[in-house]
């Protein structure tokens, strides 16, 4: 707390008994770090699964070109004695005061920067070095990302003042939902139909996934409605998977597919077929 108000000085009492207090602020051009940005780019189902190069536009403080992100002009020494080298605002002492009957406010003079002598002009164009304007950015998105997932990209945020580091960007990404799939963290579920024959004698089918293949899958004899069947490795790609060691390995790894089981009971028979249908019944219930 002693250090919250080290700018505080202690209490004086003038010769009328009255105290006073004086407060002193430091408004030197100090270099400061930019603020992160934030942007949104928005992907379909099939870019997040494959990755893609996508190309934002967002709105960030730029470094001004005419005095180079610096704030301020130097001048020469002939400049600078042309212009009277004491500062006219602060005559020379390098801060300014106000004044009131209890409270004396000390700042650092801005006009000079608290030098006490012109040596130096501020930039008419921007605001500290630094300039609003929209930002086009090509950037890499990674196989398997998220919805909702956030990714850092340094150094491409808001510019600091007076020639200060650029702070980073976050870009949050927003996913489109697909008709046939639905994300489980890395893996993925989709659902098929199968006959009462195929779930009952068991069979393999050709299924579709995410990266546009068909896959091979056994269904076991015996299969039940909803029941799901797993295909190893055909779920999303992890994005920054870590090894045991703790360093990434980016693509190295992929969720599961999951395939729910639904099974389809014809609507329709012929005649021959339904007297299949109840020739098995019959010697269904027999054994």
């Amino acid at each position: 707390m002693t250090e919250l108000f080290s700018f505080i000085e202690p209490l004086h009492t003038s010769s009328t008994g009255r105290s006073s207090l004086t407060l002193n602020f430091d408004k030197k051009r100090v270099p400061s770090k930019g603020k992160c940005v934030q942007a949104n780019c928005q992907l379909s189902f099939e870019e997040s699964v494959q990755g893609c190069v996508k190309t934002i536009v967002y709105r960030a403080m730029l470094p001004c070109e005419k005095c180079e992100g610096q704030g301020y002009f130097r001048l020469s020494q002939d400049q600078a004695w042309h212009n009277d080298r004491r500062c006219s605002f602060c005559d020379g002492t390098g801060t300014y005061s106000r004044k009131s009957a209890m409270l004396t406010i000390n700042s650092t003079c801005c006009h000079c920067n608290g030098e006490g002598y012109i040596h130096e002009m501020n930039c008419q164009s921007c605001a500290n070095g630094r300039v609003e304007d929209e930002v086009e950015l090509t950037i890499e998105v990674p196989a398997g990302t998220m919805d909702g997932m956030r990714m850092v990209y340094p150094a491409q945020g808001d510019a600091g003042e007076f020639a200060g580091e650029t702070g980073d960007l976050v870009v949050v990404f927003g996913v489109d939902p697909s008709p046939l799939f639905e994300r489980q963290g890395d893996n993925v579920l989709t659902t098929i139909d199968v006959s009462f024959f195929q779930a009952a004698l068991g069979s393999e089918v050709l299924v579709r996934n995410i990266y546009g293949e068909n896959v091979l899958l056994k269904i076991p004899a015996g299969t039940q409605q909803d029941e799901v069947v797993r295909v190893e490795g055909a779920g999303f790609t992890t994005v920054y998977a870590e090894d045991r060691s703790g360093s990434e390995k980016n693509g190295q790894r992929r969720g599961d597919m999951l395939v729910r089981i639904n099974v389809t009971v014809p609507k329709q028979l012929t005649q021959h077929q339904t007297s299949l249908l109840f020739t098995a019944k019959r010697k269904w219930t027999e054994v």
